[in-house]
């Protein structure tokens, strides 16, 4: 009986197959009676699979317990520095990429749509690497982060880290502007006029 309930629980997870939390009964495809009488013919009956039987045992329970708090501390977290982000948006701190692949399945996980937590980052797809930096590639699939949101994922690991740099580099000296070359060339004829 533990082989067909087994079979019955496959999907594989973390936690003991025997005790999968997510099985659903009324998902559960349908066996012909016939297909069913055979089984029993042939390996004899056993216990009652229903609902009751298929409860997670105690190990189970807290390792499920475990991950629902991880996974709310992971959300809370999270909405706790995109409101700080976005509310101090105006404060000149460095801003980053994540991929949106990445952070979907990190998403499905902590809304509980998937049972595994997402592998570590993978910025390669929206990354362009020039002279051993990492840029933001322009086509899209990233979305912006603060830098405290981006230490708090390194829990996952993974990269590149793409930063765009609040600090702005201020503008060569040969690219001044007409009206800052005329008031230049006032204050050389004005020296001029006074060293005479």
């Amino acid at each position: 009986m533990r082989l067909l309930r087994e079979f019955l629980l496959a999907g594989g997870s973390k936690i003991h197959t025997m005790c999968r939390s997510d099985w659903d009964l009324r998902k559960a495809p349908l066996v012909p009676r016939a297909a069913v009488c055979r089984v029993v013919t042939w390996f004899g009956g056993g216990p009652v699979v229903n609902h009751l039987s298929l409860n997670p045992c105690g190990i189970c329970q807290a390792e499920i317990l475990q991950l629902t708090r991880r996974r709310d501390e992971e959300l809370n977290k999270f909405v706790e520095l995109h409101e700080a982000f976005t509310s101090n948006n105006s404060r000149g701190d460095d801003i980053y990429y994540i991929s949106l692949a990445w952070f979907n399945q990190w998403e499905a996980f902590v809304k509980a749509k998937e049972q595994d937590p997402p592998g570590p980052i993978d910025n390669k797809p929206i990354a362009i690497i020039k002279d051993g930096h990492a840029f933001n590639r322009p086509v899209g699939g990233s979305a912006q982060i603060s830098e405290d949101t981006w230490k708090y994922f390194s829990i996952y690991d993974g990269g590149p880290e793409i930063i765009l740099h609040a600090s702005r580099p201020a503008l060569p000296d040969t690219l001044e502007t007409e009206d800052e070359e005329e008031e230049d060339e006032e204050e050389q004829a004005e020296e001029t006029i006074a060293e005479k």
